[in-house]
């Protein structure tokens, strides 16, 4: 990163995808030029969607959402029809952890609890990355 905040960069790095963003055109084109010089890359041009966070640009800011993300774990686990409630249990429900059938897919529930994970994280990371 450089002095001011309009020379900063963000590279957001996901296995073989990088989101990068900054206020200064030139100065993404200038880490696009370093990184192709290093390796082959694919500029696919303003991002829309990234880890789970749809992404809008204005006039001068970013917006995000997460809705398609939502959906999408949603659709997963076929809650498309559920009702919503205030807590997910009954006050006071004690749980044991030795009654009650073991689960026949636990690969479907810690793919559930991940994408809970990945969604509470991009809420809290989200307002950062636009306010820095």
């Amino acid at each position: 990163m450089k002095d001011t905040v309009h020379d900063m960069i963000f590279l957001l790095v996901y296995v073989h995808d990088i989101l990068d963003t900054s206020p200064s055109l030139p100065l993404i084109q200038e880490v696009k030029d370093y990184l192709h010089n290093l390796f082959t890359i694919k500029d696919i041009g303003n991002a829309r969607y990234f880890l789970g966070l749809e992404i809008a640009r204005g006039s001068a800011s970013i917006y995000g959402a997460q809705t398609k993300y939502i959906m999408d774990i949603i659709t997963y686990t076929w809650l498309q029809n559920a009702k919503g409630v205030n807590t997910p249990f009954p006050h006071g429900l004690k749980l044991a952890d030795d009654s009650g059938a073991l689960l026949s897919t636990p690969d479907s529930y810690r793919r559930l609890v991940g994408g809970f994970y990945i969604l509470a994280l991009l809420v809290r990371m989200f307002p950062i990355l636009c306010s820095s």
